[in-house]
């Protein structure tokens, strides 16, 4: 019995020890960005000065590394907000941090000249480059970090042009430091996430739970 619980106990360690090693930091800073390994990985320093908020129906809301499930967030989000300035037009991006490399990732959302009027947002003003696609990790890849980020355009970027390098039939290798390089946004004003990972995942560790419950309720 006693060697049972070791061993459920041991494979749980070595399943969030991978989880850490993949997202290759030392999970330490001042900010969510910085301890979920998002400025390590995905964009450099500074942190995003604002949270950037998501809101998806049925009040799913995500707030800086909550766990989703898929089904909450297949949808686009009803509503995303954050501070702008009046008269500026934004970026808006969400990625996938755990897809690929620490370099690429998959392009779940884009979208460009996202005006701010009245210090309001309105995306839907927007022009949509890559169309949302919700969370879809590949069954035993842990937890993936899904990534909310905004950036304040210098000007009007050129939608036609950014439609013929990126698509959604075309969302692999997507390089988000390339991207803000290369038209000028700089670092991102705003950002959130929210972690999920595939059915699977949810069931086996939902089982090493329920068998360690009952496991150290029978022993004590």
């Amino acid at each position: 019995m006693y060697l049972w619980a070791f061993g459920i106990l041991g494979l749980v360690a070595v399943v969030l020890a991978q989880q850490n090693n993949r997202w290759n930091c030392s999970r330490v800073g001042n900010s969510t960005f910085e301890r979920y390994c998002i400025i390590a990985n995905l964009i450099d320093l500074p942190a995003p000065r604002e949270v950037l908020e998501v809101n998806y129906t049925s009040n799913t809301t995500v707030n800086e590394g909550n766990k989703l499930s898929l089904e909450q967030v297949q949808s686009k989000p009803s509503s995303v907000q954050w501070p702008v300035d009046e008269g500026q037009f934004y970026t808006l991006i969400k990625t996938d941090s755990d897809s690929s490399s620490e370099r690429s990732t998959i392009n779940h959302w884009l979208l460009v000249n996202i005006p701010g009027v009245n210090f309001t947002l309105n995306i839907t003003a927007g022009d949509e480059i890559v169309e949302y696609l919700g969370a879809n990790p590949p069954k035993n890849t842990g937890l993936h970090r899904y990534v909310f980020l905004a950036y304040r355009q210098v000007d009007l970027l050129n939608a036609t042009e950014l439609s013929k390098q990126y698509s959604s039939s075309n969302r692999a290798n997507f390089q988000i430091k390339k991207f803000a390089l290369e038209n000028g946004i700089g670092n991102p004003v705003a950002g959130n996430f929210y972690l999920a990972q595939s059915s699977s995942a949810h069931l086996m560790l939902a089982t090493f739970s329920l068998a360690l419950g009952s496991l150290f309720c029978t022993l004590f």
